[in-house]
């Protein structure tokens, strides 16, 4: 089959299914999209007064539908199994219109992994305290990376970011504690 021919086809198609459909859904009654066999119910005379507002408000909106009740649900799904099947429901979407909504808690992505760092060593200048870590000297209230210092002991660097906080060791085998003191001249 030639491509012109396989495209006449196509177009073909579509302009079938185009007029099927303009057939099957143009209206049929009086009003746009009524049937001949819808009817509409008879006012009552105290809601007349209300219906004629609503028109001259201009509502095109239908009124909300109320909920479906525990007594009109369970009759309505014994028709069901009389005729066996719903076209727009499965029976597994049927049996969960009686339950809560299920809720399914997704785990948060795990915070990533606070990165490594070595505490060469600590040293002390009156009440000021530096720490030398990796090839940075910091002091309390520095930030590494996304973490704050927030303290500086004698064998130590403590780190806090979101209120979680982490001690890091001096590297070495044995805490080195530098202390330096100014004599007064």
């Amino acid at each position: 089959m030639t491509a012109n021919r396989r495209r006449m086809v196509l177009w073909g198609i579509l302009l079938c299914s185009t007029l099927f459909t303009t057939y099957t859904w143009w209206p049929t009654g009086t009003g746009r999209g009524a049937s001949a066999t819808t009817t509409a119910p008879a006012a009552s005379p105290a809601a007349a007064p209300a219906a004629g507002a609503t028109a001259a408000a201009g509502a095109a909106t239908a009124p909300e539908a109320p909920p479906l009740t525990r007594e009109d649900l369970s009759a309505w799904r014994s028709h069901l199994s009389a005729v066996r099947r719903d076209p727009f429901f499965t029976m597994a979407e049927l049996d969960a219109m009686d339950r809560p909504p299920l809720v399914v808690e997704t785990p948060g992505a795990p915070p990533a992994p606070a990165p490594a760092y070595t505490v060469k060593f600590v040293m002390t200048v009156g009440a000021d305290r530096h720490a030398l870590v990796d090839r940075q000297v910091v002091t309390v209230g520095d930030m590494l990376g996304s973490e704050r210092v927030a303290e500086i002991v004698s064998d130590a660097v403590v780190l806090e970011r979101d209120g979680r906080r982490r001690r890091l060791p001096v590297a070495a085998a044995s805490p080195s504690a530098i202390q330096i003191r100014r004599e007064p001249q």
